[in-house]
C-alpha cells in the first residue's frame, strides 16, 4: 500500500490533508497513469475534505475502522447485536472521538432525552426485536 493510501487510512480525511497528500505525492516520479490515479485520489479527498467543518476534525478514511466501530458498538448492545441498529448508536460519536468530562457533560445537557428519542424514531425506527415483541403481544392478546 502506498504512502498515500496509508496516510488516509491511518489518519482520516480533515482539513489539510489535500496538502498533505499532494506534499507526498510531489516527490514521487509517477507515470501519467500514477499521475491519473493520483489525481483522482485528490479530487475524491478534496470532494469529502469539504465536509469536515472545524479544524482537527477528521472523517473515517478506512472501512477498517468503521468495522471496529460497529464491532464496539455490538459490544455496548451486547444481546440486542443482531437486532440491527439501535438507538445507541448515537454512542457512536463518542465512540469514535475524544471528549473531556466537561465537552460530554455540555454535550448531554444540549440535548433533550425528547429530542434524541425524536431523532431514533424518525432515523432509526424500531428495532427487529421490539417488532417481536409487538407481534407476540397482539397474538397473546387475540
Amino acid at each position: 500500500m502506498s504512502p498515500e493510501l496509508r496516510h488516509v487510512r491511518r489518519y482520516g480525511i480533515g482539513r489539510d490533508s489535500i496538502a498533505t497528500l499532494r506534499s507526498l505525492l510531489a516527490a514521487k516520479k509517477l507515470s501519467p497513469s500514477g499521475r491519473d490515479a493520483a489525481d483522482t485520489m485528490l479530487i475524491f479527498v478534496g470532494l469529502h475534505a469539504t465536509a469536515v467543518r472545524h479544524a482537527g476534525e477528521l472523517l473515517i478514511g478506512s472501512t477498517e475502522i468503521l468495522e471496529s466501530l460497529f464491532g464496539e458498538l455490538k459490544t455496548l448492545e451486547r444481546q440486542q447485536a443482531g437486532s440491527g441498529l439501535t438507538g445507541l448508536m448515537l454512542a457512536l460519536g463518542a465512540i469514535a472521538s475524544h471528549w473531556t468530562a466537561e465537552e460530554m457533560q455540555k454535550a448531554l445537557e444540549a440535548t433533550t432525552w425528547k429530542a434524541a428519542q425524536a431523532w431514533i424514531d424518525e432515523r432509526v425506527g424500531p428495532t427487529v426485536q421490539s417488532q417481536r415483541r409487538t407481534l407476540q403481544t397482539i397474538f397473546t392478546e387475540t
